[in-house]
This record gives C-alpha cells, sequence and structure tokens, in this order.
C-alpha cells in the first residue's frame, strides 16, 4: 500500500533532478544576471584564484567573483555562488577600501585575491543580498519579502514559472545593484586595507 501511494505522489509532483536544477539555475544567472552587472560596470574579478563560472566538482557548485571600482575609488566586490542541494542563488557584497587608491581595476590584475575573499578575517563584512540587507524583523522577510530562491512548485509549468519569476528579480536586483551597495554603506564601513592584505585600518 505504502508503495502504490509512493508511486502515486511521484505521478502527482514534478520534481527536478539536483544536477538539472543546478544546470537551470546557472543558466539563468547567466542570461539575467551578468549582463545586468556588466552594465554596471561590475567585470570578473582580475585576482589570481578568482572563480569565473567555473564548476567545482567536490561542493558541487558555481561560482562567481566580480568587482568594480565604485564611488570614493572603493573597491566593491560581488560573490555568487550557486549550490547544487539549494534552491537559491547566493550574493554576497563587501566593500574595500584599497590603500594606495585603484583608479582601473585592471591594476588589480594578477594579485593574489585571497586577502578579499569571504574569509574568515572578512565574513563579518559580507553582506548577503536579500537576507542581511533587511530592516524588517526576520520573521516578516522569510514570510512576505522576495528572496533569491526559488518558491514550491507541483508541476512543469510550475517550475518554469518560478524560474521566470526568479530571473526576473535577479535581473532587476543586478540592474540596480547601487541600491544594495548604499545599504551595505548604511550597514558597515570599510575596512582599508593595502593591496597585499595587510589592514591598515580595521573599521567596526
Amino acid at each position: 500500500m505504502l508503495a502504490e501511494i509512493k508511486n502515486l505522489d511521484m505521478c502527482i509532483f514534478y520534481k527536478v533532478a539536483e544536477k538539472q536544477f543546478l544546470i537551470d539555475r546557472n543558466e539563468l544567472f547567466r542570461e539575467a544576471g551578468i549582463p545586468a552587472l556588466t552594465k554596471n560596470k561590475f567585470s570578473l574579478s582580475p585576482f589570481n584564484g578568482s572563480w569565473h563560472g567555473e564548476f567545482d566538482p567536490i561542493n558541487r557548485s558555481y561560482y562567481y567573483n566580480f568587482c568594480r571600482i565604485g564611488l570614493n575609488n572603493f573597491l566593491e566586490m560581488l560573490d555568487v555562488s550557486i549550490h547544487e542541494k539549494d534552491n537559491r542563488i547566493s550574493f554576497y557584497l563587501c566593500v574595500f577600501e584599497l590603500a594606495p587608491r585603484v583608479y582601473s581595476i585592471s591594476q588589480l590584475q594578477g594579485i593574489d585575491g585571497i586577502q578579499f575573499a569571504m574569509t574568515v578575517q572578512n565574513r563579518s563584512k559580507y553582506m548577503q543580498l536579500r537576507l542581511d540587507d533587511y530592516k524588517e524583523p526576520p520573521l516578516f522577510y522569510l514570510i512576505f519579502l522576495p528572496k533569491h530562491k526559488l518558491g514550491r512548485y507541483y508541476t512543469r509549468s510550475g517550475y518554469i514559472a518560478e524560474l521566470k519569476k526568479l530571473k526576473k528579480l535577479i535581473k532587476s536586483d543586478m540592474e540596480n545593484i547601487d541600491d544594495f551597495v548604499f545599504r551595505w554603506h548604511e550597514i558597515h564601513k570599510p575596512n582599508v586595507i593595502e593591496w597585499s592584505g595587510n589592514i591598515i585600518m580595521k573599521s567596526s
């Protein structure tokens, strides 16, 4: 009897294979997110060891590291991760003040980027978009506010509809990335750091 119920559930509810789910979200980001970021002058990170959309077979994930020189010549970093066993696309933003100042991202070509990565040293400064930036109580945003993740679906058409919904949100957020940078500055102050990684002044 239990076997019959299980088979019936498999017929009723549509489920995407984890591998295909990962591929679909990665293609979604490449189609909607990257062009919008490029228009906002973000480019793939020039640092050694950066991820440019490669697949990590160990963590079963795609990773991207973007950056740009923003206002006041601050270095703005945006890390993107897409995990096989997660239904979201995660965006993490951080801002650094470099000493000496940088006027072009090409000046950082070939430098070791570990000092700017989301390590233990910098993790508290990285703001996850549509999570850490919300001002409302956690329960409120968990229930009502948009997130970079797929909602529930029970059919193939429902799955496609959720993908389109997520694609629209990511396109809009990447087009308006400056709003998130502004919010980052409301919450944090950038560390002053040398290109070599030595922190000159660590902000609270």
